[in-house]
Formats: structure tokens, sequence, C-alpha cells
């Protein structure tokens, strides 16, 4: 058994080849979108879910029975189950991969007319010699 030092607590990998399932809807696969004070911190599609084993160790488990995710080497507790003392909690909320994907696109566009408008300005800029009237 190989155990891993997560802030103080040791979490043991049972098994190396440990995978957890993955669940399929009609549109995607489900991802899970870790929030904390209303800020997504991650999207996951396959999360680290963790349980406090009677020793203090956290333990890999499913995600019916976890009371924590791993982010980042670090144990959050997950909002709804039985308290993680000294570990912050976060919202776990399922969202499909078709969605993700149409946030991440709608984020991109975003971003890209945001840059036009940018070079649009500088263009400006650049052609009345640094002077405008506003």
């Amino acid at each position: 058994m190989e155990t891993v030092s997560v802030s103080s607590k040791r979490l043991m990998i049972i098994s190396k080849h440990y995978s957890g399932s993955t669940r399929t809807r009609k549109d995607g696969y489900v991802m899970y979108r870790l929030v904390k004070d209303d800020a997504t911190l991650t999207t996951l599609s396959s999360p680290v879910w963790v349980k406090l084993q009677s020793n203090g160790a956290f333990a890999l488990c499913a995600e019916a029975e976890a009371q924590g995710v791993v982010l980042n080497g670090e144990v959050y507790h997950i909002s709804g189950t039985d308290a993680l003392e000294g570990r912050e909690t976060v919202v776990v909320s399922e969202i499909s991969e078709t969605a993700y994907l149409t946030e991440q696109l709608a984020a991109q566009e975003s971003i890209q007319i945001q840059n036009q408008i940018a070079l649009a300005e500088l263009s400006i800029l650049i052609a009345t010699g640094g002077t405008t009237s506003v």
C-alpha cells in the first residue's frame, strides 16, 4: 500500500489501478464543478473522491461515499457531507460535457471580441497620431 502526504493528512492509495465510474448522459459525459465562495475553482471530468478513515487518513472512495475531493494536493470538504475539521468547504455540482464546452466557447468568443475592439481602438490611435477627441 502506498501513502501520499496531503496537507498534514495521509492519502492512502489502495490501488494504483483504482478508477471511479464515469457516468454519461445524452448530451455527453458528466463533469464536476467545484465552487468555493461563489467562485469556480475548477471543472473536472474525473475528481479524486476521498473519505476520512477512523485512523485519520484519507482513502480513495466512490463518489457516493465521499466526504472530500482532492484538488492540487489539497483535500476540500464537500458541502452536505460529514464535516472535515480544518478543511475548506466546496460545493460540487454536475455539468454535462456539452454544457461545459459551450460555456468555454462563449468565453473564448467574448475574449476574441474584446481583443478585436482593443485592436480597432489601437489602430485609430495610431492613425490619428495618438490624439482622439472624446
